[in-house]
């Protein structure tokens, strides 16, 4: 259990990590919001392109991430109407605040089979060993820059931004308690629950982002540098292990 806890905590901490670098982009680099926004796009579409889709196809079926991933998009633009009419009558960014909403539940959807995954190979004290626990953390990075921009594109308050994290933590420690005590998802599950993540996180950065701002400001560079920063990021932290 105290392994578990800690896996968590250091996969909250990675996620904080990832809030801090687009901070200190934003107050040393002088970058406007949309340009943060639209770099976090870039970054959404390099994990899910470069990270997610390569992985979930070299580990799990192929019908089962296609129907997880049409499933997930499903999913998303049935939620897309039904969030946007109720946070109208907040008068605040309705497509702001539901990319906010359909990230979270991208990663949380991803967290699930990585979970159950760490999990299962979790032996006693020698979990920190596990290199996959190690690229993990390191993936949540990138995923808490997005997810930080995301917040702050609607928000100045930092609350939301802590307490997505802490629910994504929290959805880790619950699917690695699954795979720890042998409740483990089939493997035709973990195929859906992977294209669930893929289909959430696509919707979240290709439509919820993408087509609601670069049509409107065509900084398509700033796409182009958060797929680079991707690129970058898997050359030097994650050439080794399995994402």
């Amino acid at each position: 259990m105290d392994a578990i806890l800690e896996i968590s905590l250091f996969i909250f901490i990675g996620l904080i990590m990832g809030g801090v670098f687009a901070w200190l982009m934003l107050k040393i680099g002088k970058q406007q919001i949309i340009n943060l926004y639209l770099f976090a796009t870039g970054i959404l579409i390099g994990v899910v392109g470069f990270m997610l889709i390569p992985d979930a196809l070299s580990h799990y079926s192929i019908p089962g991430l296609m129907i997880g991933t049409l499933a997930g998009l499903c999913f998303m633009m049935c939620l897309d109407e039904y969030v946007v009419k109720i946070i109208k009558r907040k008068q605040i960014h309705p497509r702001f605040v539901s990319g906010s909403l359909f990230l979270v539940l991208g990663i949380i959807f991803h967290t699930l089979p990585a979970g159950i995954t760490i999990g299962t190979e979790l032996t006693g004290s020698s979990w920190e060993m596990n290199s996959l626990v190690g690229t993990f953390l390191l993936h949540q990075i990138p995923e808490g820059m997005a997810l930080f921009v995301s917040f702050l594109a609607w928000t100045d308050s930092l609350t939301p931004f802590f307490f997505a994290a802490l629910l994504v933590a929290l959805s880790l420690f619950l699917s690695i308690l699954i795979g720890n005590y042998a409740l483990a998802f089939t493997y035709k599950t973990k195929s859906i629950t992977m294209g669930l993540a893929i289909g959430t996180l696509s919707f979240a950065s290709v439509h919820s982002i993408y087509l609601q701002q670069v049509k409107k400001q065509r900084k398509f560079v700033h796409i182009l540098l958060g797929v680079m920063f991707v690129l970058l990021y898997m050359m030097v932290f994650l050439e080794h292990g399995i994402r």
